[in-house]
């Protein structure tokens, strides 16, 4: 078939997010969009995509783990790996409409999980990976904590409408934020609003990958990345400011300039790595009582919300 391109016509269907066109990371909001996921696309496959990571993903040797098995620095949970662990073909830095916030308990990490909300008002720092479809497929199966080998039909349906909802729980629900270079730019997220759950502090390691992520991708400075990371809902009003700064001063050399090869490239070792456990140790203890002290009304107020506990 080589190159058949679709189009789709008119705005998303009510319940759609927002879609933009994303060049050198600035967002244009348009519709309608050209959509190319690749030769297969419209026979309900898609080739290529990007994949928009909005937390820690956006760290190389974190997605590293998702592609290639293994488990991240300060994690709890070993990953299978994709059938095709072979590193993104590429990644570049974008920003995409809505926000980001931390809500529910992590397995894997403890404290708040990332998720994407593309109502939110502003932009949303985020990394895209280039990747096949079926390695997206692998990697969003096991987000959804299911074994990797099928692809999932949710992907083309995202790509065509705009949205597609796999399960009631956090990160069943495929989002296109845009198109890149005439390829389909997905992500997933939980089907509930950030007004409809309270928000979590997240733990300091998992904090601390975004924070490599955003240093990656974006080459942003220190301060800069910590003015972002303490505006987050989760974040703000529950992690104080010196503490984010001193989570954001902690990352090594190594941290900040890691993955400018994708993951499987050398990754950052060192001799850094105890103090750097000794800082977010100090960072997190300056959250943990104050998380602790709004956890329990939290889940009750969750429970109160009609949605499935994230």
């Amino acid at each position: 078939m080589g190159g058949a391109r679709g189009r789709i016509k008119g705005s998303p269907r009510l319940g759609a997010p927002p879609t933009s066109k994303i060049s050198s990371g600035f967002v244009h909001m348009f519709h309608p969009q050209a959509v190319d996921g690749g030769p297969g696309w419209q026979a309900g496959r898609v080739d290529r995509l990007w994949y928009v990571a909005y937390g820690s993903n956006m760290s190389a040797a974190r997605l590293g783990c998702y592609l290639s098995g293994g488990r991240p620095p300060g994690g709890l949970r070993s990953y299978p790996g994709c059938r095709d662990g072979r590193p993104p073909r590429r990644s570049a830095p974008v920003l995409v409409p809505g926000g980001v916030y931390f809500a529910g308990e992590s397995r894997a990490w403890t404290g708040g999980m990332a998720f994407y909300d593309p109502w939110l008002p502003g932009v949303a720092a985020a990394r895209a990976w280039l990747l096949t479809g079926e390695q997206f497929a692998d990697l969003a199966a096991q987000e959804m904590y299911r074994p990797p080998g099928a692809d999932l039909a949710g992907i083309a349906a995202a790509v065509a409408s705009g949205r597609a909802t796999l399960g009631p729980g956090r990160y069943e629900t495929l989002i296109r934020v845009g198109t890149r270079e005439g390829l389909p730019m997905l992500t997933f997220t939980a089907p509930w609003r950030a007004v409809d759950v309270p928000w979590h502090a997240p733990a300091p390691a998992y904090l601390g990958m975004l924070a490599g992520g955003l240093r990656e991708a974006h080459h942003w400075p220190a301060a800069r990345i910590a003015d972002h990371l303490a505006g987050l809902r989760g974040v703000a009003g529950r992690w104080e400011r010196a503490a984010v700064e001193e989570l954001v001063a902690g990352l090594s050399p190594d941290d900040r300039n890691a993955g400018g090869g994708g993951p499987g490239g050398r990754r950052g070792g060192g001799g850094g790595g105890a103090a750097r456990r000794t800082r977010r140790g100090r960072a997190g203890r300056r959250v943990r009582d104050r998380t602790a002290r709004t956890r329990s009304a939290g889940y009750r107020r969750a429970g109160r919300s009609g949605h499935p506990p994230v």
